[in-house]
């Protein structure tokens, strides 16, 4: 019996082994489709590589994003800063990667590195593999993605972005004969885009009166890169009365955007972008561009919170509400700045009398051409050529502050709207 006794406590004392050792054995989930290996020990790490496009065109750059991170108990991200990421690059022919193939990269404090790819003439696809091995693991965490280079197809590319803000400050304080009130209100609401358009030279033709070309491209395909859309409000309001009634209460309304696109695609497709150019400098001096819209749906939620109160005593305030707004909502980039005169057009007697005298008709002497100050050509000066060498590269920039502001109250708007273009002639 006592052999018995002894040999059960060996068994038992073993299993309570084994199970405690491989209780601490590391557990692997695969996770391919998605490109990383997650470890259930200590940590869940992630690993994302993010380009900017995954589609340009030959002799195009994008960046190319790394992104390491880990998740906490609770499951909320925590950025890897200062992470080493091993970079790998497959399918490259002509093209530049930089930092190149084989490189270690140094996450920032943030958890990011970046990359840069130009794309070649003979480069077709190419594959960015990212590999973090955390320190004092054997484990791999890798991601990869893929970014397809066409043919050029097109003449010029167009970027454009915008953004506007809204912020509201207030607050108030009243005593009256039979009580008090006081509260504060906040608003800020932010919206903003960017798009990427390749074009494709449809046609050009003189203006000889203006002594300019103007081109015209046509949109190949209109790309939203960027969008971001916040809105949140706090209230607060405090009212007693002599009598013992009163009430304090916060209110929160936070909307977040919902099935963000771009109406009526198809039609914006078959319109024109404008490049003009002046014939004596043979560079572009401004864009005619209308911009492009984003329409989506806010997603609303709203929470007060306090208490009431009367002579029998008190109650709390716990109110929450949750709905998707029924109409859309429309933020489209665009100019910002109020119109100037046209500085790249004279007055309209100057410019006829330019263009009959290059045609060998100069005006008799006692003829005048009267000058109707309703002609005169304004334009927003953020459509003006403002950088770049007019032929190859250029744009320009726009901003506004709008500020209704009084005494201690604020009431601002700015808005920024950003353009450049890449032209180049098409290979043959």
């Amino acid at each position: 019996m006592q052999n018995e006794s002894v040999m059960n406590t060996r068994n038992l004392i073993q299993t309570i082994i084994l199970l405690i050792s491989t209780s601490f054995l590391p557990l692997r989930e695969s996770r391919a489709q998605q490109g990383y290996i997650v470890e259930k020990i200590k940590h869940n790490y992630e690993i994302l590589v993010e380009p900017q496009r995954s589609e340009i065109y030959s002799g195009e750059q994008t960046s190319i994003t790394i992104d390491v991170h880990e998740f906490d108990t609770a499951g909320l991200k925590i950025q890897a800063f200062r992470a080493a990421v091993i970079i790998s690059i497959t399918g490259l022919v002509d093209g530049k990667v930089t930092p190149p193939s084989g490189s270690k990269i140094i996450t920032d404090l943030i958890g990011i590195a970046r990359l840069e790819y130009k794309a070649g003439d003979k480069d077709k696809e190419i594959s960015v593999m990212a590999t973090f091995i955390p320190e004092g693991s054997a484990i791999e965490y890798v991601d990869e993605a893929t970014i397809t280079v066409k043919p050029l197809e097109y003449e010029a590319t167009l970027t454009v972005d915008g953004s506007i803000t809204h912020t509201v400050r207030s607050s108030y304080s009243r005593k009256q004969s039979d009580g008090i009130e006081r509260g504060n209100y906040s608003l800020e609401e932010r919206s903003g885009a960017s798009f990427y358009v390749p074009l494709k030279l449809d046609n050009s033709g003189d203006m000889p009166m203006l002594n300019q070309r103007w081109e015209y491209y046509r949109p190949l395909d209109i790309n939203l890169t960027q969008f971001n859309a916040s809105y949140m409000m706090q209230g607060y309001e405090y009212a007693n009365s002599a009598g013992g009634f009163g009430h304090e209460a916060t209110t929160i309304r936070i909307k977040k955007p919902l099935n963000r696109h771009i109406p009526e695609k198809g039609y914006l497709l078959k319109s024109n972008i404008i490049l003009i150019i002046d014939k004596k400098t043979d560079k572009v001096v401004k864009i005619a561009t209308g911009g492009f819209p984003v329409e989506f749906y806010w997603d609303e939620t709203k929470k007060t919170t306090g208490r009431s109160w009367d002579p029998d005593g008190s109650r709390p305030i716990n109110d929450f509400e949750h709905k998707t707004d029924d109409m859309s909502e429309i933020f489209t980039p665009g100019p910002v700045e109020d119109p100037v005169p046209d500085p790249t057009i004279t007055s309209v007697s100057e410019s006829l009398k330019t263009y009959l005298k290059e045609l060998g008709t100069p005006l008799p002497a006692n003829v005048e051409i009267p000058e109707d100050d309703s002609q005169k050509a304004e334009i927003p000066p953020d459509l003006l050529v403002e950088f770049g060498d007019g032929r190859t590269f250029f744009g320009g920039k726009g901003n506004k502050k709008v500020d209704n502001s009084e005494g201690s109250d604020i009431n601002r708007k700015e808005m920024t709207f950003n353009w450049s273009v890449t032209r180049r002639k098409k290979p043959l």
